[in-house]
C-alpha cells in the first residue's frame, strides 16, 4: 500500500483522539481555575493550543503521511518536529515563569513577615511598664496557658 504512513490508522487515531480529549479538558479546567496567575493560564492556554496542533500533525505523521512520497512524508514529520520544539520551549519558559512567580511570593511573604514583626516590635516597645507606672499584674498568675480568645 504506497499511501498508507508508518502505523496503521486503528493504532494512531485512538490515541490521538485521547490525547486531544486530555488537552482539552485541561483547557476548559485551567480557563475555569480563577486562582491561577494570568501569565501562568496564558502560557498554558498558548501551550495547550500547540500540543492540540501537535497532536493532529502527529497523529497525520504516523498514520497518513505516504512513505512513498517523500517530501509530504519529509514535510509532515518536519512540522511535527517543529511542533514539539515550540511545545517545549512554552514549557521552558512556563517553566521558568514559575520560578519568578514563587520569587515574587516569597518576597511578598518576607514583606509581610518584616511587617507585623516591626508591628509587633512596636506594641511591646509600648506596652512594657516604665518608672512611672506600675507593671500591670498577670490575671493569669498560675502558670497555665491562657484561654482561647482571653486576652492577659
Amino acid at each position: 500500500m504506497p499511501n498508507q504512513g508508518v502505523l496503521p490508522p486503528l493504532a494512531v487515531l485512538p490515541v490521538a483522539i485521547l490525547a486531544v480529549l486530555v488537552i482539552a479538558a485541561h483547557l476548559a479546567a485551567l480557563h475555569a481555575d480563577h486562582t491561577v496567575a494570568l501569565s501562568r493560564k496564558r502560557l498554558r492556554t498558548a501551550n495547550g493550543v500547540v500540543m492540540l496542533i501537535t497532536s493532529i500533525v502527529l497523529a497525520y505523521a504516523f498514520a497518513f503521511a505516504p512513505v512513498a512520497d517523500p517530501a509530504r512524508f519529509a514535510i509532515a514529520w518536519g512540522a511535527a518536529i517543529m511542533l514539539l520544539t515550540v511545545v517545549l520551549a512554552l514549557s521552558s519558559i512556563d517553566a521558568i515563569n514559575n520560578v519568578r512567580l514563587s520569587r515574587l511570593q516569597r518576597r511578598r511573604v518576607r514583606n509581610a513577615a518584616n511587617a507585623l514583626q516591626e508591628q509587633l516590635a512596636s506594641l511591646l516597645r509600648t506596652d512594657r511598664p516604665t518608672d512611672d507606672q506600675p507593671a500591670r499584674p498577670n490575671p493569669n498568675a498560675t502558670g497555665e496557658p491562657n484561654a482561647p480568645g482571653r486576652e492577659p
